[in-house]
């Protein structure tokens, strides 16, 4: 089972400069970390998603789709 966690980043685009935003790592079976970066500027919205999928034992394969879910219901 793979334990998400939140990471913090600092980004830059042409039309913000500078800011902070959250995403999510996690360690692979080979133990190389992948991160995922720029999911939210919500640090608590970030941390929710890692402790539900820690929860549901999400595996990596379906991180992009539950991502997408996750923010597909919000919008609604």
């Amino acid at each position: 089972m793979h334990r998400y966690t939140v990471c913090e980043n600092e980004m830059t685009s042409e039309e913000l400069g500078t800011y902070r935003s959250y995403g999510l790592a996690y360690q692979e079976e080979n133990g190389s970390q992948v991160k995922i970066t720029d999911i939210s500027l919500d640090r608590a919205q970030v941390e929710k998603l890692a402790q539900q999928w820690n929860e549901l034992g999400l595996e990596t394969i379906h991180v992009f789709d539950a991502i997408d879910n996750y923010f597909g219901e919000q919008a609604v």
